[in-house]
């Protein structure tokens, strides 16, 4: 073959494949604009779905309402009569999906809480008795987010009820929540994963059946009374007043943290075991305690009820004045006794070395309290 022979032919392929990226251009061109329409279509198909789903879920609320208000027409709620004409007239306007999508549906939030059901953080489900206000339920959807509960079953509001809560009530993985109710009684006879009593006044808890994080948090209540006939590893009272928490043997009780707390009472049955306490009783012991953040920590030591201050170490961590001075102790003994070993003595600083501490002086450990109450026992 004559170089001129391929000349000829490298050019005849090279405009063939010339010809070849132009038509695959025009043919990526006119995909590319089907590809578009196609893509608008299914954008105006969507939208077109979410509106209609949008309105049907206003729909479905207000019938929810009104099924509501039809069973229990005794039942007075002005807030429930309030949000269905606000949704009635979303629902008139033109404008009403668009309205839903813009705000995330917060316009169905506020008919949930009266229904009796809510999604919590974390898309944790929240199942109420009773109404809720809307301050009420951000709280307790925060609640649910801090507890990393699954579940929330709250009975809110609650006058006068004797109830026993069984299986049939919560499932296990539900954090029970009290609020705002009086002169109630509520026993606990289903294990659950944890319970709050909040802002009650004259109210009784009954647990019969495991907490299976074994803690009960008490805050803002007045006349609060528990008997714990299961184990509660922590039960934290906060606030509140005429508190009596009766546990029926002394392995039901690990410790009870409390702060602001007038005429708290703990009992164990078994033994007969009594302490009483409360924020004004401690303020004669402990220089600069603060109402809200000062605590104390009850629990069973050389097998009886005793009490310390709850304090927070160098680090951070809370413990106890009695927990930090034997830390200390123990860290001491630990450093002497390697001292000893290695043929090192260690004497004490000329500055550790002071007058005689009197007994209305407060203590040299550190724990706020007058000498004679700690440790010049």
């Amino acid at each position: 073959m004559s170089d001129r022979t391929a000349a000829q032919r490298k050019k005849l392929q090279d405009k063939m494949a010339a010809r070849k990226r132009e038509a695959e251009k025009e043919r990526t061109k006119d995909l590319s604009v089907e590809a578009k329409a196609t893509e608008e279509q299914e954008k105006q198909k969507s939208e077109k779905e979410v509106e209609d789903d949008a309105l049907a879920k206003l729909k479905a609320h207000i019938a929810k309402l009104e099924e509501s208000e039809k069973n229990n027409p005794n039942i007075e709620n002005p807030h429930t009569r309030e949000v269905m004409d606000r949704l009635r007239l979303l629902e008139q306007s033109k404008d009403a999906p668009e309205a839903l999508k813009q705000t995330e549906m917060k316009a169905m939030e506020t008919p949930a809480k009266w229904t009796g059901e809510m999604m919590g953080a974390g898309g944790a489900h929240v199942v109420s008795e009773g109404d809720i206000s809307p301050e009420e339920q951000v709280k307790l959807q925060a609640l649910v987010g801090n507890a990393k509960a699954t579940n929330m079953k709250t009975y809110a509001h609650q006058n006068g009820v004797k109830k026993t809560l069984t299986k049939s009530d919560y499932d296990r993985k539900s954090t029970i929540v009290f609020q705002g109710c009086n002169d109630c009684e509520y026993t606990l006879d289903y294990l659950c994963t944890k319970v709050f009593v909040q802002i009650c006044k004259n109210f009784k808890l009954i647990i019969d059946k495991k907490v299976i994080t074994q803690t009960v948090e008490v805050y803002k209540c007045d006349g609060f009374t528990m008997q714990a006939n299961k184990k509660i590893r922590t039960c934290q009272v906060d606030m509140s007043n005429n508190v009596n928490l009766n546990f029926k043997t002394k392995d039901n009780i690990d410790g009870v943290i409390w702060a602001g707390t007038e005429n708290l009472t703990v009992r164990i049955d078994e033994g007969d075991r009594i302490l009483k306490t409360g924020f004004k009783q401690v303020s004669e012991e402990y220089a600069d305690l603060n109402v809200e953040r000062s605590q104390f920590k009850i629990e069973m030591l050389n097998n009886k009820l005793q009490q310390d201050k709850v304090v927070r170490l160098d680090n951070g961590f809370p413990t106890t004045s009695r927990e930090a001075n034997e830390f200390e102790r123990k860290q001491e003994a630990a450093i002497q006794d390697i001292a000893k070993r290695m043929g090192i003595t260690i004497n004490r600083k000329p500055e550790d070395i002071g007058k005689k501490v009197k007994r209305n002086d407060p203590c040299t450990c550190g724990s706020k309290r007058k000498y004679k109450k700690c440790c010049g026992k």
